[in-house]
């Protein structure tokens, strides 16, 4: 507000009439017309307020009820102030994300009723399990992309588009729906040839491979929301007792580079050292690959012997652990956490002479006895490529296909 104030005589920057202060720079003598801030006076509440020399125009703020009063010479007004919510509109109610690596562009417009500057947040909400899709906002042209990742299981969320002018906050939701059906034909990556996860809880149908190209015999198993409700990163896992086991077909690797590997969680052994975690070798022939309790070990057509990787490392239970054997030319190399735990050098084909598939919680595949009471997740072969050649940190999610890709796991 500009008061017009006469008088003659005056030098200095500012004036005080009353109780108001007028602030300008190089108040002049030219006894015309001095531009300046009208500044409230303070008071300590309301009853504080002078009733008598008041001038129009003076401002006054209380502290105690924090509001601010105006006087026309005559008594004090109080002063509304009024801040409006910024409004949000995004350009969708909901977008719905099929397959893994399926991306969904909105845009959002905010208007801010006084026209202030507004600052955007976007966030997830409704999801237990962030890591399933990407949420990136572009502030270049107002646009929000959803990106699924997970690729594992049927999930709604929200997405909330937040502006704040300093004082109050609107938002805007949009629904994102990620929907997930088994492929009729394989959909990844030509490498990755087994990708097994649990798609619900308390049933075997649920036990999938995401590729559409594995045969799935189940044997009793079914699927769980992990030991405890722990389902480490996805929200289900394969759960094998000491009397089940689920079998995949894969195919030959011949002396193709390849990469198996899970994570487990082991609940009990029912053999001292030989209770297996997986297996494509089977008994009576010393072709294919075992990971057993703490014998880990790859047979190969070179003379009818199987080779240790270890038979020190003993996978422990009731935690979580990262397995993977890994061929790599023609070195065998098992990882435990991702760290190796021995290597072995052969140049023939480590493929089982008994038949082409992987068993879990079994120490052979054509065989019922070794088990593990055992969860599963991620069960994952790769045919033509070492994904891992050196010490590595297990993965930190669902391994879809656009997370390796993204990671530089996969060619």
């Amino acid at each position: 507000m500009t008061q017009k104030i006469h008088f003659n005589n005056l030098t200095g920057n500012s004036i005080t009439i009353g109780n108001t202060v007028i602030d300008g720079t190089g108040i002049t003598t030219d006894g015309e017309n001095v531009a300046g801030t009208i500044k409230a006076e303070i008071y300590a509440n309301n009853a504080s307020l002078p009733l008598s020399g008041l001038t129009a125009g003076q401002y006054a703020y209380t502290t105690a009820n924090t509001t601010l009063f105006y006087t026309d010479g005559n008594g004090w007004y109080r002063v509304t102030t009024i801040n409006e919510t910024p409004s949000v509109t995004l350009s969708v109610d909901s977008v719905t994300l099929g397959l893994d690596g399926n991306t969904a562009d909105f845009t959002y417009t905010v208007t801010d009723p006084e026209g202030f500057p507004v600052t955007i947040a976007v966030s997830k909400s409704g999801i237990a399990n962030t890591s399933l899709a990407n949420v990136q906002h572009y502030t270049s042209n107002n646009t929000i992309t959803v990106n699924n990742v997970g690729f594992s299981e049927a999930n709604t969320f929200q997405v909330i588009v937040s502006a704040s002018d300093g004082i109050n906050i609107g938002t805007a939701t949009a629904n994102v729906v990620l929907s997930f059906t088994p492929p009729a034909s394989p959909i990844w990556d030509s490498y990755v040839v087994l990708s097994a996860i649990a798609t619900s809880t308390a049933d075997p149908a649920a036990i999938t491979d995401q590729t559409g190209t594995s045969t799935i015999t189940v044997s009793g198993a079914s699927t769980n929301g992990g030991p405890s409700g722990d389902s480490h990163y996805d929200s289900y896992s394969i759960l094998c007792d000491a009397n089940e086991y689920v079998e995949f077909s894969i195919p030959a690797t011949g002396t193709e580079d390849f990469t198996y590997e899970c994570w487990v969680y082991v609940n009990s052994w029912t053999s001292a050292s030989y209770g297996g975690i997986f297996a494509s070798m089977g008994i009576g022939g010393p072709t294919g690959v075992t990971v057993a309790k703490d014998l880990w070990w790859v047979g190969t057509n070179s003379g009818g012997t199987q080779d240790f990787i270890t038979t020190s490392t003993t996978i422990p239970t009731g935690q979580w652990v990262h397995i993977a054997v890994v061929r790599s030319g023609n070195t065998f190399t098992g990882y435990k956490d991702g760290i190796s735990v021995g290597s072995v050098t052969r140049s023939k084909s480590a493929d089982s002479h008994n038949t082409t598939n992987l068993r879990l919680a079994r120490r052979y595949n054509n065989n019922t006895g070794y088990a593990a009471d055992a969860y599963y997740q991620d069960v994952q072969v790769i045919k033509g490529f070492a994904k891992y050649t050196s010490n590595f940190t297990p993965p930190t999610q669902s391994q879809g296909q656009s997370y390796q890709l993204f990671n530089n796991t996969l060619p």
